[in-house]
């Protein structure tokens, strides 16, 4: 696709529709949607997305080690700490601390808009010029600079400067900061678009969108100073504009490490859309039902009683599919799960001995569940990252035991604390502080998952596997908790988050059982596949071998004969001839075992037969073959790959060294119609020896008693002809007396070309 025509759709599709959406959804909601669930959710949005491009831009830095993805990586740092303090401002209520106006406020939003433009355009200065930068130890510094430093400047500006400033500077700062900001996205726009790379670090459409959306943002800012409306616009766009970035960092990213461009935009979209979706239902629970308060004690414990029994069978099941197919990652995430289930337990005992008190539900449990999630995540992370074999890939269950019941123990006393505290304190039994704590500890965590999910896959050579999914899972406590900690208790935003993670979990075992079984089946294939190569290097390489050094043997024998040695030497060239026959059979095994199917196409089927006819008198020597192809008269076109020249081949030459009288060889092909399905059948018949009836069932063996050779040949024939979804048999030409001929039948899957 051409440089232009990429950049089109995802800047049209991305940018239009975005800015309509947001004017129109702020004229007719803006009361709604300035309520103080949805500030905090949409506070608490705009960090976790910033959470996932920093993770997605930190694991890019690590393989590719310049300044400029230091620096971009950066920026989502910033943003993400900037707004979980946000989330946390109104949490506690001080979202008027200190006294503003609106001018200060839009101020200040302009002055960090225009921070994330020139961290934008620095990135992509430096990208332009390809600088490497310091090395990594001292990039690593100056990003912790950079980041403590803006956000240092953040708070000095918005708590101390700007309250203090007249009116008239105040909106020289609003001028200057929206023109800057406006020049900073231009410029970064204009240089990633000039930018040349054989490897595209991000998806150009998308980037560019992504600078329009936050552009068009700082405009619906400074126009909301004359239309108080477009506030909502201005969030809804700089959300658009963080969701559009996160799609351009990482479906590159993910499509490099492994998946095709289909999955890997799926696979980033899925992500992000799961981070938007605490906010979506605050938004719709605003704007359908709020206030309405559902208290139902029992459906309460049932839900946590439920997400107890559903985290411990996935712990299980991970055990189990950790104890045949043993991974570095297992043993935290059996952590993080038995984690859990200790937290729901503890939820039930906990909500029955508050209520009893007259306390009100804990956010404590939470904390040390997500705390330990984190320690799992860390630990997850730094085994992968570690080079194989430098430490166990199953550390003993002795460790295992002992950190659950470290977690147990952690659990009951932790919660006996807040108690104890809290009727010392009864003001803290109120205090929003348990909920920051867990905000920060989600965002966190949500930087790791994402790490880890980019790893695993990594790791994986691009699939989903058990542990990328067991992975997703876990992630749902965090979206619950993120809905709890911006709902009130009992109402509709709250029971959406107990439901959200018990409906989660409860398809959990079911998808990881099938994910579980559809594993064990392929580790069957591939033991097979090793067990297959196995034999044959130890079984017939090892019989060539001794042939060989017997013939070298006699060769070297004093007192033999010339007719001796002439023998030995025929003897070793022949085992060197059938161990390169061999050789090259496994090699075409090999090919076969894995995404054959997948890199079918039309394949002409005369013109294969030909070629291999050909090849087959060349290899053979043979003279007088009489050969005859029966075809129809419109192209025969197959779904197949160029191995299907072998498995004629192999048919032709075994009908050419078994016919050593009559060497006539006769092709017919035949159109079939067979379960909704075109077929083209082809009959391979000759005037040889034939097969004896005993040896036809097993034929297609890899091993074959009677057979000459390896009998490894025809074994290759029935697994390519299989992995293009076709079949194979064969009968005698005669029917009852197979001595007189053979037919190999051959039937393969009829495509169309654009030509036929």
């Amino acid at each position: 696709m051409p440089r232009e025509e990429s950049i089109k759709l995802p800047l049209v599709v991305g940018v239009v529709p975005t800015v309509i959406v947001s004017v129109v959804f702020s004229y007719f909601s803006d009361v709604i949607f300035y309520s103080d669930a949805t500030r905090l959710a949409m506070y608490s949005l705009i960090a976790f997305l910033s959470s996932i491009t920093a993770a997605v831009s930190f694991i890019r830095a690590r393989q590719q080690p310049y300044f400029h993805q230091r620096v971009f990586y950066a920026i989502f740092v910033v943003t993400g700490c900037r707004y979980i303090f946000g989330a946390i401002e109104h949490l506690f209520g001080l979202v008027d601390f200190p006294p503003t106006s609106f001018e200060v406020e839009a101020s200040f939003l302009l002055v960090e808009l225009l921070i994330i433009g020139l961290f934008f355009l620095i990135s992509e200065i430096l990208r332009y010029r390809s600088v490497s930068g310091p090395s990594i130890r001292i990039q690593r510094i100056l990003v912790v600079l950079l980041v403590s430093g803006v956000l240092t400047f953040y708070i000095l500006l918005y708590y101390v400067v700007l309250p203090a400033l007249p009116a008239v500077l105040t909106m020289g700062i609003i001028v200057g900061a929206a023109i800057t900001s406006f020049v900073s996205f231009t410029l970064s726009g204009v240089l990633a678009y000039k930018v040349k790379e054989t490897t595209p670090t991000y998806s150009l459409g998308r980037l560019l969108a992504s600078y329009s959306l936050f552009l068009l943002s700082g405009i619906s800012l400074l126009l909301s100073l004359m239309f108080p409306f477009l506030q909502t616009a201005t969030n809804i766009l700089q959300v658009a504009g963080l969701v559009t970035i996160t799609l351009a960092v990482a479906i590159p990213l993910v499509h490099e490490i492994g998946l095709d461009f289909r999955s890997s935009y799926a696979f980033a979209l899925i992500v992000t859309l799961l981070i938007t979706l605490p906010f979506l239902v605050i938004l719709l629970v605003e704007l359908l039902a709020s206030g309405v308060i559902v208290y139902a004690y029992g459906e309460h414990l049932l839900t946590h009683l439920g997400a107890a029994v559903l985290s411990g069978g996935m712990a299980s099941l991970i055990t189990a599919y950790s104890n045949r197919k043993p991974a570095r990652v297992h043993t935290p995430l059996i952590l993080m799960f038995f984690s859990w289930m200790l937290v729901e337990v503890n939820l039930i005992f906990l909500s029955l001995f508050r209520t009893q008190i007259g306390l009100d539900d804990s956010f404590v449990p939470y904390i040390i569940g997500s705390f330990v999630t984190i320690v799992a995540l860390i630990i997850a992370i730094r085994w992968i990252l570690q080079p194989l074999g430098t430490h166990k890939i199953k550390p003993p269950k002795f460790w295992l035991v002992v950190s659950l019941v470290g977690v147990t123990a952690l659990l009951w006393l932790v919660d006996a604390a807040e108690i104890a505290i809290n009727f010392a304190t009864p003001i803290l039994n109120e205090s929003p502080l348990d909920r920051a704590i867990l905000l920060v500890f989600n965002l966190i965590a949500m930087f790791l998952f994402t790490c880890l999910g980019l790893l695993s896959i990594y790791e994986s050579r691009g699939k989903i596997t058990i542990e990328t999914l067991t992975q997703g899972f876990l992630a749902l406590w965090l979206l619950s908790i993120i809905l709890k900690c911006g709902a009130l208790e009992w109402t509709l935003g709250w029971w959406v988050a107990e439901y959200l993670l018990f409906g989660g979990l409860l398809f959990g075992p079911v998808i990881l059982g099938i994910s579980y079984l559809e594993a064990m089946s392929s580790a069957e294939t591939s033991r097979g596949h090793a067990t297959l190569y196995s034999d044959l290097l130890i079984h017939d390489i090892g019989n060539y071998h001794q042939l060989i050094q017997s013939s070298l043997d006699l060769l070297g024998l004093e007192g033999s004969t010339p007719e001796m040695q002439e023998l030995a030497m025929r003897h070793a060239q022949s085992g060197l001839l059938r161990a390169h026959h061999l050789i090259r059979n496994v090699r075409q095994l090999a090919r076969i075992v894995g995404t054959l199917e997948e890199q079918c196409g039309p394949v002409d089927l005369v013109e294969c037969i030909e070629l291999a006819f050909d090849q087959a008198i060349s290899l053979t020597q043979a003279e007088g073959v009489e050969f005859l192809i029966k075809k129809p008269e419109e192209p025969c076109f197959v779904l197949a790959t160029d191995l299907l020249k072998d498995v004629f081949l192999n048919l032709l030459r075994n009908s050419i060294d078994y016919s050593p009288q009559e060497k006539r060889i006769i092709v017919e092909i035949d159109s079939a119609h067979h379960l909704e399905q075109e077929w083209w059948v082809t009959r391979i018949i000759d005037h040889g020896r034939g097969i004896s009836p005993d040896l036809k069932p097993k034929l297609f063996e890899r091993f074959l008693e009677g057979a000459e050779g390896t009998g490894l040949g025809l074994s290759v024939v029935g697994a390519v002809v299989k992995a293009f979804s076709g079949s194979i048999t064969v009968e005698d030409r005669v029917p009852g007396d197979h001595t007189r001929g053979t037919v190999f039948k051959v039937t393969l899957r009829a495509v169309r070309t654009p030509s036929t």
